[in-house]
């Protein structure tokens, strides 16, 4: 198999009810699942358009433990959509509206 390929699968069954038989009545071969898949070493993965802003709007200056929005839009070469980020050593859950992600998060007590 090859990095960056579509794929196709499927995946079939068959069984025989009498096996001195083969016939389309004790013979049957179905297909339980089908669909296609797609390796990716490196998914390009970049993010752009970072916008930071807290209740009064887009900012770059916050206070003390005052909820902080992150937004972001992302885009890669699959159709990869982003759950989660990790910021600062912690992982937080990602919404997305549009083609654009977002999140929230406490500023910095240091």
């Amino acid at each position: 198999m090859d990095n960056n390929q579509k794929y196709t699968y499927i995946i079939q069954i068959a069984y025989d009810r009498d096996s001195d038989k083969k016939d389309s009545v004790n013979f049957v071969e179905e297909t339980l699942k089908d669909g296609s898949i797609h390796l990716l070493g490196n998914y390009e993965l970049k993010v752009s358009d970072l916008a930071v802003s807290n209740k009064s709007g887009e900012t770059k200056y916050f206070s003390k433990d005052e909820k902080i929005t992150i937004k972001f839009k992302s885009s890669n070469v699959s159709s990869f959509n982003p759950t989660r980020a990790v910021i600062n050593g912690k992982e937080y859950s990602l919404t997305q509206i549009k083609d654009t992600y977002q999140t929230q998060i406490n500023s910095s007590t240091k």
